[in-house]
Protein backbone atom coordinates (compact mmCIF):
# COMPACT_ATOMS: atom_id res chain seq x y z
CA UNK A 1 0.00 0.00 0.00
CA UNK A 2 2.08 3.25 -0.84
CA UNK A 3 1.35 6.28 1.26
CA UNK A 4 -0.26 9.81 0.25
CA UNK A 5 2.83 11.90 -0.74
CA UNK A 6 2.94 15.60 -0.96
CA UNK A 7 3.50 15.20 -4.74
CA UNK A 8 -0.08 14.21 -5.30
CA UNK A 9 -1.48 17.63 -4.46
CA UNK A 10 -0.68 20.70 -6.69
CA UNK A 11 -1.66 24.02 -6.14
CA UNK A 12 -3.36 25.89 -8.82
CA UNK A 13 -4.13 29.29 -7.92
CA UNK A 14 -5.15 31.99 -10.05
CA UNK A 15 -4.55 35.69 -10.36
CA UNK A 16 -7.22 38.63 -11.12
CA UNK A 17 -6.76 39.80 -14.95
CA UNK A 18 -9.31 42.56 -14.04
CA UNK A 19 -8.03 43.98 -11.17
CA UNK A 20 -4.33 44.12 -8.86
CA UNK A 21 -5.15 41.90 -6.04
CA UNK A 22 -5.02 37.48 -5.83
CA UNK A 23 -8.20 35.90 -5.45
CA UNK A 24 -8.47 34.43 -1.94
CA UNK A 25 -9.35 31.36 -3.17
CA UNK A 26 -6.70 28.99 -4.13
CA UNK A 27 -8.13 25.55 -6.27
CA UNK A 28 -5.72 22.27 -5.06
CA UNK A 29 -5.63 19.19 -7.57
CA UNK A 30 -5.88 16.10 -5.88
CA UNK A 31 -5.02 12.68 -7.77
CA UNK A 32 -5.64 9.36 -5.04
CA UNK A 33 -2.33 7.92 -5.26
CA UNK A 34 -4.46 4.38 -4.93
CA UNK A 35 -7.60 4.86 -7.58
CA UNK A 36 -5.41 7.82 -9.53
CA UNK A 37 -8.77 9.66 -9.49
CA UNK A 38 -8.74 13.41 -9.58
CA UNK A 39 -10.32 15.87 -7.26
CA UNK A 40 -10.26 19.21 -6.69
CA UNK A 41 -10.24 21.36 -3.29
CA UNK A 42 -10.73 24.80 -3.27
CA UNK A 43 -10.45 26.81 0.13
CA UNK A 44 -11.13 30.52 0.28
CA UNK A 45 -9.48 32.13 3.18
CA UNK A 46 -10.29 35.83 4.21
CA UNK A 47 -8.59 37.95 7.06
CA UNK A 48 -10.43 37.51 10.19
CA UNK A 49 -12.11 34.34 9.46
CA UNK A 50 -12.11 31.17 9.74
CA UNK A 51 -10.78 29.02 6.18
CA UNK A 52 -13.77 27.41 4.27
CA UNK A 53 -13.23 24.50 2.17
CA UNK A 54 -14.40 22.07 0.10
CA UNK A 55 -13.80 18.89 -2.51
CA UNK A 56 -15.23 18.79 -5.90
CA UNK A 57 -15.06 16.01 -8.74
CA UNK A 58 -14.29 18.70 -11.61
CA UNK A 59 -12.74 21.74 -11.27
CA UNK A 60 -15.50 23.96 -12.46
CA UNK A 61 -17.62 22.77 -9.65
CA UNK A 62 -15.02 24.00 -7.10
CA UNK A 63 -14.14 27.24 -9.14
CA UNK A 64 -17.84 27.96 -8.84
CA UNK A 65 -17.97 27.09 -5.54
CA UNK A 66 -15.16 29.46 -4.44
CA UNK A 67 -16.76 32.47 -6.37
CA UNK A 68 -20.07 32.06 -4.90
CA UNK A 69 -18.30 32.18 -1.71
CA UNK A 70 -16.25 34.85 -2.41
CA UNK A 71 -19.15 37.14 -3.46
CA UNK A 72 -20.67 36.36 -0.54
CA UNK A 73 -18.14 37.00 2.16
CA UNK A 74 -17.68 40.40 0.10
CA UNK A 75 -21.52 41.56 -0.01
CA UNK A 76 -21.74 40.18 3.92
CA UNK A 77 -23.89 37.53 3.19
CA UNK A 78 -21.60 34.70 4.75
CA UNK A 79 -22.60 34.25 8.24
CA UNK A 80 -21.60 30.22 9.38
CA UNK A 81 -21.65 31.66 13.00
CA UNK A 82 -24.51 33.98 13.02
CA UNK A 83 -26.58 31.17 14.98
CA UNK A 84 -23.72 30.94 17.35
CA UNK A 85 -24.30 34.50 17.96
CA UNK A 86 -28.16 34.21 17.80
CA UNK A 87 -27.95 31.65 21.17
CA UNK A 88 -27.03 32.03 24.67
CA UNK A 89 -25.94 30.02 26.72
CA UNK A 90 -28.72 30.30 29.13
CA UNK A 91 -31.21 28.92 26.11
CA UNK A 92 -28.50 26.19 25.26
CA UNK A 93 -28.24 24.96 29.45
CA UNK A 94 -32.68 25.19 29.64
CA UNK A 95 -32.80 23.08 26.17
CA UNK A 96 -30.21 20.37 28.06
CA UNK A 97 -31.83 20.50 30.89
CA UNK A 98 -35.41 19.51 29.32
CA UNK A 99 -33.53 17.07 26.80
CA UNK A 100 -30.57 15.30 28.19
CA UNK A 101 -31.18 15.29 31.68
CA UNK A 102 -34.17 13.20 31.62
CA UNK A 103 -32.71 10.04 30.91
CA UNK A 104 -29.96 10.26 34.29
CA UNK A 105 -31.23 9.04 37.57
CA UNK A 106 -32.46 11.38 40.54
CA UNK A 107 -28.83 11.55 41.74
CA UNK A 108 -27.09 11.73 38.47
CA UNK A 109 -29.46 14.56 37.42
CA UNK A 110 -29.33 16.52 40.80
CA UNK A 111 -25.42 16.38 40.52
CA UNK A 112 -25.59 17.78 36.64
CA UNK A 113 -28.08 20.53 37.15
CA UNK A 114 -25.68 21.77 40.32
CA UNK A 115 -22.74 21.89 37.74
CA UNK A 116 -25.32 23.19 35.04
CA UNK A 117 -26.08 25.99 36.94
CA UNK A 118 -22.79 27.16 38.33
CA UNK A 119 -21.79 27.18 33.79
CA UNK A 120 -24.98 29.41 33.57
CA UNK A 121 -23.99 31.24 36.16
CA UNK A 122 -20.53 31.93 34.90
CA UNK A 123 -22.07 32.55 31.29
CA UNK A 124 -24.84 34.18 32.09
CA UNK A 125 -26.30 36.52 29.45
CA UNK A 126 -23.02 35.94 26.71
CA UNK A 127 -23.80 33.76 23.58
CA UNK A 128 -22.11 30.76 22.55
CA UNK A 129 -20.43 32.62 20.28
CA UNK A 130 -18.92 35.00 23.22
CA UNK A 131 -17.71 31.36 25.15
CA UNK A 132 -14.16 30.55 24.12
CA UNK A 133 -11.88 28.30 25.30
CA UNK A 134 -10.09 31.07 27.50
CA UNK A 135 -13.39 31.97 28.38
CA UNK A 136 -14.44 28.48 29.96
CA UNK A 137 -10.90 27.77 31.67
CA UNK A 138 -11.84 31.40 33.36
CA UNK A 139 -14.99 29.44 34.46
CA UNK A 140 -13.62 26.50 35.61
CA UNK A 141 -10.73 27.89 37.44
CA UNK A 142 -13.99 30.44 39.45
CA UNK A 143 -15.57 27.51 40.28
CA UNK A 144 -12.46 25.67 41.89
CA UNK A 145 -12.18 28.33 44.01
CA UNK A 146 -15.26 28.67 45.15
CA UNK A 147 -17.20 27.31 47.83
CA UNK A 148 -19.44 24.46 47.85
CA UNK A 149 -22.31 22.70 49.56
CA UNK A 150 -23.15 18.49 49.63
CA UNK A 151 -26.88 17.85 50.62
CA UNK A 152 -27.13 17.69 54.31
CA UNK A 153 -23.89 19.20 54.84
CA UNK A 154 -23.03 22.65 56.06
CA UNK A 155 -21.25 25.29 53.35
CA UNK A 156 -17.24 25.12 53.82
CA UNK A 157 -14.80 26.47 51.46
CA UNK A 158 -12.19 24.15 49.63
CA UNK A 159 -9.06 25.75 50.46
CA UNK A 160 -10.74 25.40 54.21
CA UNK A 161 -9.59 21.75 55.76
Amino acid sequence: MRCFCADAVQRLTRRCTQCTEAHRASIQRIVSPLTKEVSYRAQVRVKGRSCESATFPNRKEAEAWAASIETAIREGWHFPHAAAKRTSFDALAKDYAEAALVAFGEVQRAARTLQLNGWSKQFAGKSVAEITADAVSKARDACGTEAFARAGSPSRSKSAG
